[in-house]
């Protein structure tokens, strides 16, 4: 009884001496190919958020992007495109589309495109690359089942 008392005590020693710093805590991170066929384009969904966060989710290309590059986007739903960095590259809204263009060579991008709260996902329908479509056949609906909204009751 008393070499299991030890025992225990040595282990709460060593724990509480032990750096966690480095725990990593959150929801996991859910990612998908939003374009078949093209492993270039990867979309990073958290699922978990708030209810009116719930529609937003990154993108990130891998692409040698030279300077006077430009990226095209186009989506099914209202939504805002925000750089990750920007540092290279700019990004502008006209009526149908969005556009990333590149003032500096870089080897990725990556953005955050955010839907208006409550409504549906912005899911990306184009993505052309230096006039090169990228996302031909896009995937729909493939986040809708990680969308809760509000559950007040069950």
């Amino acid at each position: 009884m008393m070499k299991w008392m030890i025992l225990t005590l040595v282990v709460f020693i060593v724990n509480a001496k032990c750096d966690h710093s480095e725990v990593v805590s959150g929801n996991p991170l859910i990612h998908v190919h939003p374009c078949i066929g093209s492993d270039h384009i990867v979309v990073s969904y958290e699922p978990g958020l708030a209810p009116e966060d719930e529609n937003q989710y990154g993108v990130y290309i891998t692409h040698n992007f030279r300077t006077q590059s430009r990226i095209q986007i186009t989506l099914d739903a209202y939504a805002n495109v925000t750089l990750n960095d920007k540092d290279y590259a700019r990004v502008f809204k006209n009526d149908e589309n969005y556009q990333i263009r590149f003032f500096k060579d870089h080897d990725d991008i990556g953005f955050r495109i955010v839907g208006i709260p409550f409504s549906k996902v912005p899911y990306i329908t184009s993505l052309n690359i230096n006039d090169h479509e990228f996302c031909s056949q896009p995937l729909h609906g493939y986040l809708d089942e990680y969308i809760l909204g509000y559950k007040d009751h069950a």
